[in-house]
């Protein structure tokens, strides 16, 4: 409102990841069984929306979510203490890849984030996304292959499930891309 006028020439230049390392594996021909749920974070500050995948994990424990497991990758605040939460510690590179694919949805309740890369490298491993509406720079990327939430991450982890095959689809067909966002670098 201050500064930008859209009349004048403008290109925004979305994140992308090395896809030589962050790249899908195949989508099974049967629903996954259970549907595996994962979320990475260096830091564990709780805006990285640490509330709800203590929420998913309390679901899962409960037996309100069935037949869903929950992996957490990286940090996370020291009062967590895991019910069934799958965890690894911090991971980067074909590492990180690695685990990633081994999962079939990303999870990120991230708040008010411009820009991270930890859904990013989520995408372009082929994992469709389940995102918070107030995720910031997130939803710009959740809204063309995932499933948003506000109050019940429930509810849409239910949709994702249903929407599986649609949103990997999705995902597949139109990843972010560090090739693409350094060509459109380059071309500016």
């Amino acid at each position: 409102e201050r500064w930008f006028k859209p009349t004048l020439p403008h290109s925004v230049i979305q994140n992308g990841a090395d896809t030589g390392i962050f790249f899908p594996r195949g989508i099974s021909a049967a629903p996954p069984s259970p549907l595996k749920l994962v979320t990475h974070h260096w830091s564990d500050n709780w805006m990285k929306g640490f509330k709800v995948y203590q929420e998913i994990d309390d679901l899962i424990a409960t037996g309100k979510l069935k037949d869903f497991e929950l992996n957490v990758i990286g940090r996370w605040p020291k009062e967590i203490h895991w019910k069934t939460a799958r965890t690894h510690q911090p991971a980067s590179g074909q590492q990180l890849a690695d685990l990633l694919r081994a999962n079939h949805v990303y999870v990120t309740a991230s708040l008010w984030e411009p820009c991270g890369m930890h859904h990013i490298e989520g995408a372009q491993c082929g994992l469709p996304l389940v995102y918070h509406l107030d995720g910031g720079g997130i939803v710009e990327f959740g809204k063309r292959y995932g499933i948003g939430f506000s109050e019940n991450v429930s509810n849409a982890l239910l949709e994702v499930r249903e929407r599986y095959f649609e949103l990997a689809e999705k995902v597949r067909n139109k990843p972010p891309s560090g090739s693409e966002m350094c060509a459109a670098y380059e071309k500016i």
